[in-house]
C-alpha cells in the first residue's frame, strides 16, 4: 500500500471542526504522515447581502453597481479570510 504523502482536513467555523481536526490527527498519526488544515469558506450565491438593490437603473448604472458589487464582494473576503487565520490560529 502506497504512503500518503499527507493528511487534509477541510474545517470550517462549525460545529463539526472540533471533530474533524481530532479525527484527522488520529489518522495522521496512524499514517505517520503530516496533517494539514485547509479552511472552507461557503460560497452560496443564492444567500444575498442584506442591502436591497430593487429599483430602476439609469443608463450606465450597470458598470458602476458591478464595479461597487465587486468591491464589497472583495471587502467581505478579506474580513472572512481573517476570520479564517484567527480560526486555523487558535
Amino acid at each position: 500500500m502506497r504512503q500518503p504523502s499527507k493528511v487534509l482536513a477541510c474545517v470550517d467555523q462549525s460545529d463539526y471542526a472540533s471533530h474533524v481536526t481530532d479525527y484527522a490527527a488520529w489518522a495522521a498519526c496512524r499514517l505517520k504522515a503530516p496533517l494539514e488544515l485547509l479552511h472552507v469558506i461557503d460560497r452560496h450565491p443564492e444567500v444575498a447581502a442584506d442591502i436591497d438593490r430593487s429599483g430602476a437603473l439609469g443608463v450606465d448604472a450597470q458598470e458602476s453597481l458591478l464595479e461597487r458589487l465587486s468591491q464589497e464582494e472583495g471587502e467581505r473576503s478579506k474580513v472572512i479570510r481573517e476570520q479564517g487565520r484567527v480560526f486555523l490560529n487558535a
